[in-house]
């Protein structure tokens, strides 16, 4: 597998796209993040994402409270007709059990979100972070 060591993401190896882990601190908890930059020609690293990742790392905190508002925002706007109906009796709208945040993909060019595992959607959601913070399913960021 081919690896590199990237100036801002750190030793990362090729998986249809650069990949590698990282822990951190997410809706007050420690998350084992996959980070993954995408890559077209050539598996080249943009500029435009190295400083998406340092944005992320730079803002972390605000992020991460701005990113939980909106989630938590979109279970109650979709609750009734597109999220309550394929979930077990007698789970509620708590965020952190209904989505958990995996993996922060950065696409070209100011592009960058956050996909999730949640309970009521087996292909999940995203939570894209550039070029705003917005909500939805996950073909919206892919």
């Amino acid at each position: 597998m081919e690896t590199i060591n990237d100036i801002v993401f750190g030793e990362m190896s090729y998986n249809h796209g650069w990949v590698n882990r990282k822990k951190l601190e997410f809706w007050e908890e420690i998350i084992d993040f996959k980070i993954k930059v995408v890559t077209y020609e050539e598996n080249i690293i943009l500029e435009s994402q190295r400083k998406d990742y340092q944005y992320l790392e730079s803002n972390l905190e605000e992020i991460s409270n701005q990113s939980y508002d909106a989630v938590k925002q979109y279970i109650e706007d979709y609750w009734d007709e597109d999220i309550k109906p394929y979930l077990p009796d007698g789970v509620n709208k708590d965020v952190k059990e209904l989505v958990k945040p995996k993996t922060i993909l950065f696409d070209e060019e100011n592009v960058f979100g956050i996909l999730c595992d949640c309970l009521w959607d087996e292909h999940g959601i995203v939570i894209q972070i550039l070029p705003e913070i917005e909500v939805g399913p996950q073909d919206m960021l892919l």
